[in-house]
């Protein structure tokens, strides 16, 4: 009889060259896959990453993957967090990640992604950060429906407009919003009735 794997765990610095394995997508039984800090891991995140259902983390951080998150992730309903941050991806969908709706923390920071910030509708998140990409334009309405997020960075990128938005957003303990083009001057008096920042 065959082993069943649950769990991957690639030690970080451990050498590996090459693109990620898309045979991975046939362990439909994985729930963690950790492949992070590895600095010869290159190309595209595989479209068949989507098969992994039964998926609660993925963790890719720190590698040198580009293009963009692959729109198969739209099937992985089971996963809790999502971490890709420092790599060299290029886009995101958020019709895909919206269909994540466990989704508890996404982190897609000091990547490459141009654009305006994605419209989530994440229930569950409770941390995002999309901190040092090439977003512009303003913060969508949408961000406010995102009322159990305690963490927000959306610092070093080329974002305008109004913040009035985050004033509704009384859980947030943690904002980063520095080197951006806001209207609004940052000061300590601007989350004045935030209690927890």
């Amino acid at each position: 009889e065959s082993a069943i794997v649950t769990d991957i765990h690639l030690l970080p610095n451990n050498n590996a060259v090459g693109r990620l394995p898309s045979e991975l997508r046939h362990l439909r039984y994985l729930k963690t896959l950790r492949i992070y800090e590895q600095a010869f891991i290159v190309g595209e995140i595989p479209s068949g990453y989507g098969d992994l259902r039964n998926l609660q983390i993925l963790d890719l951080e720190a590698n040198q993957l580009g293009g963009p998150i692959p729109s198969s992730f739209k099937f992985l309903n089971k996963m809790t967090l999502l971490n890709l941050r420092r790599n060299r991806l290029t886009g995101i969908s958020a019709d895909a990640i919206n269909q994540m709706d466990k989704l508890a923390a996404l982190a897609l920071d000091s990547n490459m992604i141009p654009g305006k910030l994605p419209e989530f509708n994440l229930p569950n998140l409770y941390g995002l950060t999309l901190s040092d990409n090439a977003f512009t334009g303003q913060i969508p309405i949408s961000m406010a429906g995102l009322s159990n997020l305690e963490m927000l960075a959306l610092d070093h990128n080329k974002l305008t407009g109004s913040l009035d938005i985050l004033e509704g957003m009384t859980h947030l303990t943690h904002v980063y919003l520095d080197n951006n083009k806001w209207d609004h001057e940052i000061n300590d008096g601007f989350f004045a009735g935030h209690d927890n920042i």
